[in-house]
């Protein structure tokens, strides 16, 4: 924000300088892209300065050639849902298998409720050395909705599967898709497995390709950049570089080397305000060069080793890379490159304590270099160098000193950090964004209360939620608001463990089997995927059976074998009639029960249901 400020400020007192006068570099420019598309694509009008962001990762810029890195992989995939739900999500895949928005969200519940996680069936787990268990994978959760259109009874088993009923009507088309898709994963990871020459692959990839990835479509583009990459390793074999059958592992690097060479400095130099990382060639001169996030543990970069590399472990030798160096010679190139002005940015203070924080080494060195060799003609002057040049900011864009002037001799009652933010050399800067500007005080509209019209009949359990959970209440009936349930469908891990919300909702479904003497089919709870596998399930469900026993043999106490006597309630309250039935009924009381402690809303439940069975004249 600061920087965008800055340049606009420029623009304002510099007429003559455009966009394409201006570079700005990073050590990586992958970190601050989201924030710079959110400040310079976000700005509107006349405060819209054109840009454009080179060097990023290939994901980061083109999600068609990401996903082909990945497919490159399959034989070695996983296949956890989160990575297939990505890749359903790339338009040309998506268009390829006639998917749309909806049909992704359907797609994503319907999974979570089968328990899919990760593998495409028994054997593939067993592939990565682990037990052979069917449940959590791909084709077990399938299987579960196949069956559940054909059989609606989710405790009737058919060959040792119990059914989802999940799938009707139209939806059947979009599970169709799934398992089209889901196929054609499964189909080329067996192809792919075997070991074979370049030529070989790449012609599978190629296949693989147009089975995956719709040819329409503004994107079409990134395909033929695929076509290239693999046409190199075909060309790679023809030549006769290395004609012996390698693994997918090799031909997967070599794919995901192509992709990154065809996608690195695209979009360099395109007559914008260019964002680019700090790479070699390019001093090229500009009128304004602007340097960020050159902090103490980010510039000069380090480069962790890799494990089986012995080179680090040698004795350097003369002409030896040092990547500290090159960045040295990286930062001397910038600065040399500047022809007007030169911004230097780096976070002074730790979000976390607001301690003062270190800029690189290098921002360092050029202060001081400044400081021994340079000094102001004015000897009067207060200022000193090169303090002088630094420029403090606020941690807030709305901070009143972007916005409020001050009298020449200052405002006495700033505080020390502001009186930094507008030191005369330091470039002062005010916000260009109209949003924080200060506004006169306007009179506020008088409040009136909500024209809500009271209901003609209110449900009993509608009437006991408001008491119990009055913003709820408020949000839906008056507001007209629906929050949404947040649901995190996307865990590739099978479960080890039971979350305290998921065991209450088993520790009721037993207790309530166990009170109405139902026997539970332990095997068709198994199947569902929430529970651990193999004999930690068996200990979990049996653990639960034993801690309801006691509840369970409590209520039966109460209801001494009774079944529960359904009253209706209809009470008129003024012009609201209350509507309901009373469930809880058994004899001469009213018998209440849930697996968790006592709480307020428990007592207002019963209380309210007290009532009623006395107005409806129930002795309870």
């Amino acid at each position: 924000e600061r920087l965008h400020d800055y340049l606009l400020n420029l623009f304002n007192e510099n007429k003559a300088l455009t966009p394409k006068d201006i570079i700005v570099m990073m050590p990586d420019v992958g970190t601050y892209s989201p924030y710079i598309e959110a400040v310079f694509g976000g700005a509107e009008g006349r405060r819209f300065i054109p840009y454009a962001l080179a060097d990023l990762a290939i994901e980061q810029e083109k999600p068609v050639l990401s996903s082909f890195a990945s497919l490159a992989d399959l034989p070695y995939s996983r296949f956890g849902v989160s990575d297939i739900l990505d890749l359903l999500q790339v338009t040309q895949i998506a268009e390829k298998f006639n998917l749309e928005a909806h049909e992704y969200e359907q797609i994503g519940f319907w999974l979570e409720r089968v328990g899919v996680k990760w593998g495409l069936d028994a054997a593939h787990k067993d592939s990565f050395g682990l037990p052979a268990i069917d449940l959590n994978t791909w084709q077990h959760g399938l299987n579960r909705l196949l069956l559940g259109v054909a059989q609606r009874d989710e405790q009737l088993p058919f060959s040792g599967i119990y059914s989802a009923d999940e799938v009707e009507g139209m939806a059947l088309n979009t599970l169709n898709k799934l398992i089209e898709f889901i196929d054609v994963l499964a189909r080329y990871k067996a192809k792919l497995q075997a070991d074979a020459p370049l030529n070989e692959k790449a012609e599978i990839l190629k296949e693989l390709l147009n089975d995956v990835y719709s040819d329409e479509g503004e994107q079409s583009w990134d395909l033929l950049v695929l076509q290239k990459v693999l046409d190199t390793l075909i060309k790679h074999y023809d030549n006769g570089d290395y004609q012996q059958a390698v693994s997918q592992r090799i031909v997967s690097y070599l794919v995901k080397q192509g992709i990154q060479e065809k996608g690195v400095g695209q979009r360099f130099l395109v007559g914008q305000v260019n964002f680019c990382t700090l790479m070699p060639m390019r001093a090229v001169p500009f009128k304004v060069v602007c340097m960020l996030g050159l902090n103490d543990a980010d510039y000069p970069r380090t480069v962790q080793p890799i494990g089986f590399d012995l080179v680090p472990f040698s004795k350097r030798q003369k002409g030896d890379r040092s990547r500290k160096l090159d960045d040295r010679y990286l930062f001397l190139e910038a600065i040399l490159s500047a022809r007007e002005n030169l911004y230097i940015s780096y976070i002074g203070r730790s979000c976390f304590d607001n301690q003062p924080r270190m800029p690189s080494t290098l921002v360092s060195e050029l202060l001081e270099y400044i400081a021994r060799s340079f000094e102001f003609a004015d000897q009067d002057t207060h200022l000193k160098l090169p303090e002088a040049l630094i420029n403090y900011q606020h941690l807030q864009p709305f901070n009143p000193a972007y916005y409020l002037t001050t009298n020449k001799e200052g405002n006495k009652s700033q505080t020390d950090d502001e009186q930094k933010a507008n030191k005369p050399l330091a470039t002062q800067l005010h916000s260009y964004n109209p949003v924080w500007m200060p506004t006169q005080a306007v009179n506020p509209e008088p409040q009136q209360a909500l024209s809500v019209q009271p209901e003609s009949s209110v449900e009993l359990t509608q009437f006991i939620r408001s008491i119990c959970q009055p913003h709820e209440s408020f949000y839906q009936q008056s507001l007209g608001l629906r929050l949404p349930q947040f649901n995190d469908i996307a865990k590739d891990e099978e479960p080890f463990s039971l979350d305290a919300l998921r065991r209450y909702f088993y520790l009721d479904e037993i207790l309530e089997a166990s009170i109405q003497e139902i026997p539970l089919n332990q095997a068709q709870i198994m199947q569902r995927g929430e529970l651990p596998q193999a004999h930690v399930g068996d200990l979990v469900f049996e653990s639960m059976l034993h801690r309801v026993d006691a509840l369970a043999g409590q209520v039966k106490a109460h209801i001494q074998g009774d079944e529960a006597l359904p009253v209706e309630v209809n009470i008129k309250i003024a012009n609201t009639t209350l509507e309901g039935w009373l469930n809880h009924i058994y004899g001469q009381k009213q018998v209440f029960y849930r697996t968790a402690s006592i709480k307020a809303k428990d007592v207002i439940r019963g209380f309210v249901h007290h009532l009623a069975a006395q107005i409806m004249g129930q002795p309870v």
